[in-house]
């Protein structure tokens, strides 16, 4: 089951717009409902209940020809073939069930997306189907937008696996970076009787951290508890 996020691609959303103009020439026999969780009170959109919703929901339908959409949002939108609204409905009220306590779950209309679900017969209601999915879609894609805006803005907050175009990119920067104000040297010395101290070998140290932000920032790196030596 997807994972609900608001953060991710709308893929859910672009697959539910593609399949609707698909059926245009074949509204026939389908239905779809559209369950605005999206709604629920804050208190009972946390991750945990929206998945148990989620999955009770894909259990008692799982024996109707169609298919579930869930959205970056946490609606669900499901599309379905040779069922009317009233054999679905069961489905739908045993999940409002489980938020029988919001407010939303309470409300008896269902049109125009101001209750608990909206029906949708595709033969007379295409229209609005339609043009609900490309709304679907534009929020989806707004709000993963602006999240992405938001994140952005301090790119030292960006974190991500290395892909083989940032490696290129590494080795490049690797061979022309100049690392002379990031290290350190000490001498270790020995001491023999009342001699004075006699240089044995030079280490060299780098700080992880520091060439890190030189060559790849906002990339994720196992945590180093210190500098590395180098010689």
């Amino acid at each position: 089951m997807p994972e609900p996020t608001s953060s991710r691609v709308p893929t859910q959303e672009i697959m539910l717009l593609d399949l609707i103009e698909r059926l245009d020439k074949s509204r026939g026999g389908r239905i779809a409902v559209h369950i605005h969780l999206s709604n629920l009170a804050a208190i009972y959109k946390r991750n945990n209940y929206i998945r148990i919703a989620t999955n009770s929901f894909m259990a008692n339908i799982a024996n109707f020809e169609g298919q579930l959409f869930v959205l970056a949002n946490d609606d669900l939108v499901f599309v379905a073939k040779g069922i009317t609204v009233d054999t679905l409905r069961g489905p739908v009220d045993r999940l409002r069930v489980l938020f029988s306590e919001d407010p939303l779950a309470q409300l008896k209309e269902e049109s125009k997306g101001l209750g608990f679900c909206t029906w949708y017969r595709l033969e007379s209601d295409f229209k609005d189907l339609i043009e609900t999915a490309r709304q679907l879609y534009q929020q989806a894609d707004k709000a993963r937008l602006l999240q992405e805006l938001q994140t952005g803005t301090d790119s030292n907050k960006l974190r991500g696996p290395i892909r083989p175009e940032l490696l290129a990119k590494l080795e490049q920067t690797l061979s022309k970076v100049d690392v002379s104000n990031i290290v350190r040297r000490q001498t270790v010395c020995t001491l023999l009787d009342e001699q004075p101290p006699q240089p044995l070998f030079e280490e060299i140290f780098v700080s992880i951290e520091d060439l890190q932000g030189i060559t790849t920032p906002g990339v994720d790196h196992v945590p180093s508890k210190g500098p590395a030596l180098l010689v």
